[in-house]
């Protein structure tokens, strides 16, 4: 399973964004969401998650020296007890969907919310859904 981006349909609202920081944080703060979205308009905005199904090669695992990322019952997650903060992981996605808790120094990125992703019920207008890879 894998979230399916459809850029042309964001609105920029950032519902996805707030709704993932007060599941991941329990308080709303895109710093800290794990999904963002990068509004360049009027051209169309980069929504940044983690899309490991569509990702060539997957760089960050491959780039971790620490072997905290993983693929586990069919998800990419940090582990965080193994994160260093190399920062490795950030530099090489091409998504953009890794990101940094400077306070702790971990990298954190989307992990799917456990197969049932809070982001996709607050986008109203489907440009995230969940689902089977094409």
């Amino acid at each position: 399973m894998n979230l399916k981006i459809d850029e042309t349909k964001c609105t920029e609202c950032g519902r996805c964004a707030a709704a993932c920081s007060l599941e991941k944080t329990g308080r709303i703060n895109p710093l800290f969401s794990r999904i963002s979205i990068n509004r360049k308009w009027p051209e169309m905005p980069d929504i940044n998650v983690c899309r490991f199904e569509d990702c060539d090669g997957q760089p960050c695992i491959e780039s971790c020296p620490f072997d905290a990322i993983k693929i586990v019952e069919g998800r990419v997650l940090i582990i965080e007890e193994a994160c260093k903060g190399c920062r490795k992981c950030v530099k090489v996605c091409p998504y953009s969907a890794i990101r940094m808790d400077d306070s702790n120094r971990i990298a954190f990125k989307c992990d799917l919310c456990g197969g049932s992703p809070v982001c996709v019920p607050e986008c109203v207008t489907a440009a995230i859904v969940y689902g089977e890879a094409n």
